[in-house]
């Protein structure tokens, strides 16, 4: 077994040796969201206490209390006696994973602002602030207080593709369970996101995460949740974040949602020594059997003698086939991982193998290339987009994060075995995609491809050419180019010419609740350091025409005081919307490509 470097699973050890942040006491957290819609809360602030491995080591929790505001008390909503104080209830575990839900009034003082807290509390007699890590690093918690209706105008939906649960558990890392992840992520404004679990992680025993189950119950059981805890409010999708082999004969991700099968992949989740070939290469993932009726009956998946109910995502009783998502492909791999879990990067081929493979359930190519990480890693992320769409091909950019649980602070391990760490990235929802479509249906709102990904911003547009309206995801095929004559005027008389390729591009974008920034005010990250330069504006919008002939970018600066612009539409070509401030926000629309 490799050293863990991923998330902080704290009681992982080896025979003779012990990481300094080990501790025979089940690990205790308090966790949030980091912002909150008042009109989905009833005024409050959902906080939640996650206790893992109390069945090891069980424990008391007791004397909790905020500090940093003016509340008296922290109120707990349900496990205790109605309306009491925390401070006289002590809480036990004894389960290898519980959470513990309470609340905190909003005041009207703190609506539209970022309010900062701490919590104090005794995990047996010992007393802690915000966890009980051994050696983590001391952090505030943050939650925005938004009246707003819903973070994106009506018709659009808001959600995470990627998105690790209690499922996903083992000698490195936990996610937090469905049912709080649910309340948080509706707490947020999220409308739905994608369960994608490790392939690795959901064919163990649930007791025992060195043993391999046939029987597969753990998948089975994770699939039913996601069904039964589906409902119109917030819509939840199962999948898999599977580990496949690419063209090279390395370990990639790849998310598979929606998929009635499990899809085995565990060539880079080191359950044994040396063993990190992969099981599945791209060109042989499995077609489904039988595939889902979305408006009937779904595929029986019996667990404990319970049949799950209908599948939550589709309409019409039509069959949708499963999503495809290449994960974080471009996404650096440290060398001991390269070295040790023999894990490698998507490539142009790769994308082929599985544009081909899938034909028969999905046309398009999805990148995740957003996961989450710093600003500057995801501007880095979006430029690779640029360039795979240059390449000539449709590919349609999401946005995810990665998080196991994770919604204020990903807590890590640094220094195997020796340091933890705590940072603000790859929290759930962090990023997102939304799609606008006629209802929350998110495989079908996908498909429908007028995605934009983001971390807060609104921004579409819409392309009106030839009397006809062009949306994100669309294809325009032009009636023609002009046809020069002697002196190369279409006017002339006796100069025949095809109709003009001339269009209007109408363009909208807001700014939602304050995302956590890691920008500076002085310039916007995608720019080097200037002294001699002043940024006159906090927002930047760009319209990024690409064309594929001459493997150029052109990027168009757009007014942001106008909301349409007349352009010139060209064969070959993709036109997209990019939105940058330095205060930390992007939005990036998904393209129209326009064709012959």
């Amino acid at each position: 077994m490799y050293f863990p470097v991923l998330y902080a699973e704290t009681h992982y050890r080896l025979k003779y040796l012990l990481p300094f942040y080990f501790k025979r006491e089940a690990e205790v957290l308090f966790d949030m969201p980091r912002s909150v819609l008042i009109k989905r809360t009833d005024k409050k602030i959902p906080i939640f206490l996650l206790v893992k491995d109390a069945d090891k080591y069980p424990v008391s929790v007791s004397e909790i209390r905020l500090l940093g505001t003016q509340a008296s008390c922290l109120q707990i909503k349900k496990h205790c006696r109605q309306d009491a104080c925390v401070p006289s209830e002590i809480i036990f575990c004894n389960k290898p994973l519980q959470f513990f839900e309470f609340y905190l009034d909003i005041e009207d003082t703190w609506i539209n602002s970022k309010i900062s807290f701490n919590i104090e509390f005794k995990v047996n007699n010992k007393r802690y602030i915000n966890d009980n890590y051994h050696g983590s690093t001391p952090h505030n918690f943050q939650v925005f207080i938004s009246n707003q209706e819903s973070l994106y105008p009506k018709g659009w939906y808001i959600g995470d593709t990627h998105y690790h649960s209690s499922y996903t558990s083992d000698q490195v890392e936990f996610g937090a369970p469905l049912e709080m992840t649910k309340k948080i992520a509706y707490s947020m404004g999220m409308d739905w996101f994608f369960v994608t679990d490790h392939s690795y992680d959901l064919d163990d025993r649930e007791d025992d995460y060195t043993r391999n189950d046939p029987e597969l119950e753990k998948w089975s059981k994770m699939k039913t949740e996601c069904l039964t805890l589906s409902d119109d409010k917030m819509k939840i999708v199962f999948g898999e974040e599977v580990s496949i082999g690419n063209s090279q004969g390395q370990n990639v991700h790849l998310l598979v949602v929606n998929h009635p099968d499990f899809i085995e992949g565990k060539g880079d989740s080191a359950e044994k020594w040396f063993q990190n070939r992969p099981d599945v290469n791209i060109r042989e993932i499995p077609p489904p059997t039988p595939p889902i009726n979305v408006g009937g009956i779904s595929p029986p998946i019996n667990v404990g003698g319970v049949s799950p109910p209908t599948f939550m995502g589709g309409v019409g009783g039509g069959k949708i086939a499963p999503l495809f998502i290449a994960a974080h492909p471009f996404e650096k791999v440290p060398f001991l991982q390269k070295l040790t879990l023999n894990r490698g990067n998507w490539s142009e081929k790769d994308f082929e193998m599985l544009g081909t493979q899938a034909s028969c359930l999905q046309n398009s190519r999805y990148v995740q290339m957003i996961n989450g990480q710093s600003i500057y890693e995801n501007i880095e992320q979006i430029n690779k987009y640029f360039q795979l769409l240059l390449t000539g091909k449709e590919y349609y950019i999401l946005a995810g994060n990665d998080a196991h649980g994770n919604f204020q602070f990903m807590k890590q391990i640094n220094v195997p075995f020796v340091k933890l760490m705590c940072k603000k990235q790859q929290l759930f929802g962090q990023f997102f995609t939304a799609y606008q479509y006629k209802e929350n249906t998110p495989i079908e709102g996908i498909q429908n491809k007028r995605i934009v990904v983001s971390n807060g911003a609104f921004l579409s547009f819409t392309v009106f050419y030839d009397e006809r309206e062009y949306n994100i995801g669309d294809r325009i095929s032009l009636l023609g180019t002009q046809t020069s004559c002697l002196q190369n005027q279409s006017f002339q008389t006796g100069c025949l010419h095809s109709k003009s390729n001339k269009a209007v591009l109408r363009y909208e974008f807001a700014l939602m609740y304050p995302p956590i920034s890691e920008i500076a005010s002085s310039g916007f990250p995608s720019d080097k350091p200037r002294n001699d330069r002043l940024v006159e504006k906090n927002i930047r919008l760009k319209m990024i025409i690409g064309d594929i002939k001459r493997q150029k970018l052109n990027k168009i600066k757009l007014d942001l005081d106008k909301t349409e612009l007349e352009i010139d539409l060209k064969k070959n070509t993709f036109i997209l919307l990019y939105l940058l401030t330095t205060n930390g926000y992007i939005a990036l629309t998904n393209p129209v490509f326009i064709k012959n």
